[in-house]
């Protein structure tokens, strides 16, 4: 029995020291499973570094955005993320004037600037986690406690990757959901459809025990986007 007794103490040191680890990984960053990899210009980055609230070009639009309560601002911010906004995926191409110098994956993400850039020519063709990035961003320029989310969501029993925004008001959470292309008709819970792996700004990731950032899931396809308008709209 006192043998026993030393082999759970050692354990229980054992998975203190790690859960101790895995705590400073997800404040620091420091931990491998939330380095993105080959996802940022065939590059390597930090999760929490797709948020930029600190941007100077991010707080200028986020400036003109502002309204007098924050209910108003996510309204204002979210809409003008939405107009002209197609859920696409990504064939992402970089020129230098005439020459093509970069050639996106089939999952790259995109930093807030690149697509504030892509919004200024005019109509956007981007997916959830770029739209997720720059609308998470542009609202904690604003003092809004909004977050980043990357996880799945269930569609008729198929599950896809996806992104999409979280945002706390008035002690209350509330789902926004980049996808849509359409005006926010009103603030609604987090559906039990979504799930999420990691939850992030620019400071803080919080991930499930085990998630990995990595992990290769097929995305939610501009196909299934009518059927989750659908059922965010109770149906209609």
């Amino acid at each position: 029995m006192h043998k026993m007794n030393i082999i759970l103490g050692i354990l229980s040191v054992l998975i203190a020291a790690f859960l101790f680890y895995e705590g400073v990984a997800v404040r620091t960053g420091v931990s491998h499973r939330y380095v993105v990899d080959d996802k940022l210009f065939n590059g390597k980055a930090y999760l929490r570094e797709f948020i930029q609230p600190t941007q100077p070009e991010i707080q200028s639009i986020a400036k003109g955005l502002k309204r007098a309560t924050p209910e108003d601002t996510v309204i204002a911010t979210y809409n003008w993320l939405e107009d002209n906004y197609h859920y696409a995926t990504d064939n992402i191409k970089v020129y230098n004037g005439k020459k093509l110098a970069f050639i996106g994956n089939d999952d790259t993400w995109n930093l807030p600037t690149l697509t504030l850039a892509e919004k200024k020519q005019g109509t956007m063709y981007i997916d959830c986690e770029d739209g997720t990035f720059l609308l998470t961003s542009l609202l904690r320029a604003n003092g809004i406690n909004a977050w980043a989310n990357i996880g799945t969501v269930k569609i008729e029993e198929k599950i896809y990757g996806h992104a999409w925004v979280t945002v706390y008001l008035n002690g209350e959470r509330y789902l926004l959901e980049t996808t849509l292309g359409e005006p926010l008709k009103t603030f609604q819970p987090v559906p039990d459809i979504y799930s999420a792996e990691f939850t992030f700004n620019e400071s803080v990731v919080r991930a499930k025990i085990g998630a990995d950032v990595n992990k290769k899931i097929d995305p939610l396809p501009p196909a299934k986007i009518p059927e989750l308008r659908k059922i965010l709209n109770n149906g209609n």
